[in-house]
């Protein structure tokens, strides 16, 4: 009997001691309510009014406008070797030279002769002269005349096919002097006073870039070429920046000159050329560098730092901090974005606090505190300059 009744006994003792905890919370106030929600720390930013640049990202190459490679005309000894590897050089500057002996040898050969079938032609003009007036007293017949008009007339030609040997000779011997055929850098000598080179394509005695101005080369996505066509058939120059590989040193800004004629099937982009002055020569042929082509701006565009900009299943939205110091919800639509900065379209006003630390403890209406002051705090970014 005392073994049933035990289990009782002890229930009856838990309700007791239930009974007291609830009479001292009630003794201690908690039934009053309870403590308010603590207030989230959060950083903020100011949604500004500022113009806004829209443009296309790609890797681009650096491309002389022109590179030459500098070979001889004339077969013949280098005689003389007259540039330094790696010099700046002028259009029409003298490089090199080949011996100029045996061309000036055939220059004279070829004017010797010159003066031989020359010295024919006016044997045969004064002979001419004389047949022509006993033919008028009909002394001489008119075949005898005719046979002279054609002596004339062969050495004519033989006169004029001189001119063009000599000339063809003065040519060849103007081209042992090798000079440069554009103005640019000139690389590695490649030939050695002394060697004998000839004129096929592997007989390169340097190579000649320009690199003042210089230009590069770059694809846009096919979608895109529909608004770049649009700025160039209004008359706008687009404006085009080279940045390092890293993006952080704007290393030369530029003009977009031509697009490809056809798309690349395989890319589905057209190929683009942008010059660059290179007064400075910070861009080198076959250099890697970032592009931004700058296509149009959105001007008064209100923008807000990227860290503000949320996805949810509600679609795309951003939290302020109104003026009640509580946590609101904004539905937002945004446009083009870069340097960390976006456009938004709708949903925000200039001068709205939006956060942007401290955004997954919030919730509707909750206390949030500014922890930092909208031009102090430390997410705070450069106004932007382009948008992708």
């Amino acid at each position: 009997m005392s073994a049933i009744k035990a289990p009782r006994r002890r229930q009856f003792a838990c309700a007791v001691v239930a009974l007291t905890f609830i009479s001292l919370g009630a003794c201690s106030g908690e039934s009053e309510g309870q403590p308010e929600p603590k207030a989230t720390p959060v950083r903020v930013a100011k949604a500004a009014v500022r113009p806004l640049a829209i443009e296309i990202r790609a890797i681009g190459s650096v491309t002389p406008l022109h590179t030459v490679e500098v070979r001889s005309q004339a077969p013949g000894q280098l005689t003389r070797v007259l540039f330094t590897e790696g010099q700046e050089v002028r259009q029409g500057q003298l490089l090199a030279e080949i011996d100029p002996a045996p061309f000036r040898a055939k220059v004279d050969e070829v004017q010797g002769q010159k003066q031989q079938n020359e010295a024919q032609l006016r044997y045969a003009e004064r002979q001419l002269e004389i047949y022509q007036g006993l033919a008028e007293k009909q002394i001489l017949a008119q075949t005898r005349l005719d046979q002279q008009r054609t002596l004339v007339d062969q050495h004519g030609g033989a006169v004029a096919a001189d001119q063009a040997r000599l000339a063809d000779a003065r040519i060849q011997l103007g081209r042992t002097r090798i000079v440069a055929p554009v103005s640019g850098r000139i690389g590695m000598r490649r030939a050695d006073p002394g060697n004998v080179i000839g004129t096929s394509a592997t007989d390169v005695l340097a190579v000649i870039t320009q690199t003042r101005p210089i230009s590069v080369l770059f694809s846009a996505p096919e979608s895109r070429l529909p608004e770049i066509r649009a700025a160039i058939a209004a008359g706008r120059p687009l404006s085009v920046q080279a940045w390092d590989r890293t993006e952080k040193i704007l290393l030369a800004e530029g003009r977009l000159t031509s697009l490809d004629n056809q798309i690349d099937p395989q890319t589905g982009a057209v190929r683009i050329r942008a010059v660059f002055p290179n007064a400075d020569e910070v861009l080198f042929p076959n250099q890697f560098v970032n592009v931004r082509l700058t296509v149009s701006t959105l001007n008064d565009a209100v923008t807000v730092p990227d860290a503000a900009i949320q996805q949810g299943s509600r679609g795309t939205y951003a939290w302020i901090a109104d003026a009640k110091g509580e946590a609101r919800m904004r539905q937002i639509k945004i446009g083009p974005s870069n340097a960390g900065w976006t456009a938004v379209l709708t949903g925000l006003n200039a001068g709205d606090r939006v956060v942007v630390e401290g955004l997954d403890r919030l919730s509707e209406g909750s206390p949030v505190e500014v922890i930092a002051k909208p031009d102090t705090q430390a997410v705070q970014a450069q106004a932007p300059t382009s948008a992708s």
